[in-house]
Protein backbone atom coordinates (compact mmCIF):
# COMPACT_ATOMS: atom_id res chain seq x y z
CA UNK A 1 0.00 0.00 0.00
CA UNK A 2 2.91 2.43 0.46
CA UNK A 3 4.37 1.82 -2.48
CA UNK A 4 1.50 2.47 -3.98
CA UNK A 5 0.95 6.01 -2.13
CA UNK A 6 4.56 7.06 -3.41
CA UNK A 7 3.56 5.77 -7.25
CA UNK A 8 0.13 8.76 -6.95
CA UNK A 9 2.52 11.22 -5.14
CA UNK A 10 4.86 11.19 -7.49
CA UNK A 11 2.32 11.31 -10.32
CA UNK A 12 0.07 14.33 -8.75
CA UNK A 13 4.18 15.92 -8.28
CA UNK A 14 4.43 15.46 -12.15
CA UNK A 15 0.65 16.94 -13.11
CA UNK A 16 1.87 20.17 -11.03
CA UNK A 17 5.13 20.50 -12.79
CA UNK A 18 2.50 19.88 -16.28
CA UNK A 19 4.16 16.85 -17.09
CA UNK A 20 1.32 13.79 -17.90
CA UNK A 21 3.18 9.96 -16.75
CA UNK A 22 0.21 8.92 -19.06
CA UNK A 23 -0.63 6.48 -16.68
CA UNK A 24 -4.38 6.22 -17.31
CA UNK A 25 -4.76 5.05 -20.91
CA UNK A 26 -7.36 2.90 -23.56
CA UNK A 27 -5.68 0.87 -26.00
CA UNK A 28 -5.49 -2.11 -28.32
CA UNK A 29 -7.08 -4.45 -27.99
CA UNK A 30 -9.32 -1.54 -27.04
CA UNK A 31 -12.77 -1.56 -25.04
CA UNK A 32 -15.92 -3.11 -27.24
CA UNK A 33 -17.58 -0.37 -27.42
CA UNK A 34 -14.67 1.96 -28.37
CA UNK A 35 -12.15 -0.21 -30.18
CA UNK A 36 -8.87 1.85 -31.16
CA UNK A 37 -6.09 1.07 -33.48
CA UNK A 38 -3.54 3.77 -31.30
CA UNK A 39 -3.29 4.22 -27.33
CA UNK A 40 -5.05 7.25 -25.80
CA UNK A 41 -3.99 8.63 -22.69
CA UNK A 42 -7.60 9.82 -21.12
CA UNK A 43 -5.64 12.17 -18.98
CA UNK A 44 -4.33 14.64 -21.32
CA UNK A 45 -5.80 12.99 -24.30
CA UNK A 46 -2.40 12.39 -26.14
CA UNK A 47 -2.23 9.70 -28.60
CA UNK A 48 0.48 7.21 -29.13
CA UNK A 49 0.77 4.98 -32.28
CA UNK A 50 2.53 2.49 -31.00
CA UNK A 51 2.99 0.58 -26.94
CA UNK A 52 7.03 1.53 -27.85
CA UNK A 53 6.13 5.38 -28.07
CA UNK A 54 3.75 5.10 -25.11
CA UNK A 55 6.39 3.59 -23.19
CA UNK A 56 8.91 5.58 -24.05
CA UNK A 57 6.64 8.85 -22.96
CA UNK A 58 6.21 7.56 -19.59
CA UNK A 59 10.23 7.06 -18.98
CA UNK A 60 11.05 10.51 -20.19
CA UNK A 61 7.87 11.52 -17.49
CA UNK A 62 9.87 9.10 -14.55
CA UNK A 63 13.12 10.78 -16.20
CA UNK A 64 11.61 14.21 -15.47
CA UNK A 65 10.79 13.49 -11.81
CA UNK A 66 14.45 12.87 -10.58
Amino acid sequence: MAELTQQANRSAALRKRGICDHGYIQGPPGHRQAPRSDWLCLDCGKTFATEAELEASREAAREAML
